[in-house]
């Protein structure tokens, strides 16, 4: 009798695992929709209602998302120089600043001061790996830069 439920158990339970992997009963719906649908797992009705300006609302903000203009937010650059050397640190900054712009005259070259360093970042890049090839650039045309050169994440940057 034992043998007869316990067979009877894994039959069921792999039918409805079987069941719950049918790929061809899956439907692309909301959750409002999802939730109001009457064959839920707990038999109840539910019912939203909702002004219709809100669907609208939602579909005009989705639309407006348009990856060809300008991001502006997190991303990131490649600083190739700091230093706190408060005698030469200026002077190198631009002189680093002046080779950059020449070497890579398509991507903007900042300078920056916030006491006692003097920074130098190259580039405004959405993602870590594009910035990682504009480094590799770098390194190819200035090896002497090998030691400040590395990828930092920018809180504000512009892309285009």
């Amino acid at each position: 009798m034992k043998k007869i439920f316990l067979l009877t158990g894994i039959i069921l339970l792999s039918a409805n695992i079987l069941r719950s992997q049918d790929v061809t009963t899956m439907e692309t719906e909301d959750i409002i929709k999802s939730i109001e649908n009457d064959n839920a797992i707990s038999l109840s009705k539910i019912t939203f209602h909702q002004d219709s300006r809100i669907e609208d609302l939602l579909n005009t903000y989705i639309n407006r998302i348009d990856l060809t203009m300008p991001y502006s937010g997190v991303g990131y650059r490649v600083q190739v120089f700091s230093s706190n050397n408060y005698k030469t640190a200026k002077t190198d900054a631009t002189r680093i600043e002046r080779q950059l712009r020449n070497a890579f005259p398509h991507h903007q070259v900042y300078v920056t001061y916030a006491s006692p360093f003097w920074k130098v970042r190259v580039g405004n890049f959405r993602t870590a790996d594009d910035a990682q090839k504009l480094r590799s650039d770098i390194l190819k045309i200035f090896p002497e830069l090998r030691k400040d050169c590395y990828t930092v994440r920018e809180n504000r940057v512009k892309i285009n």
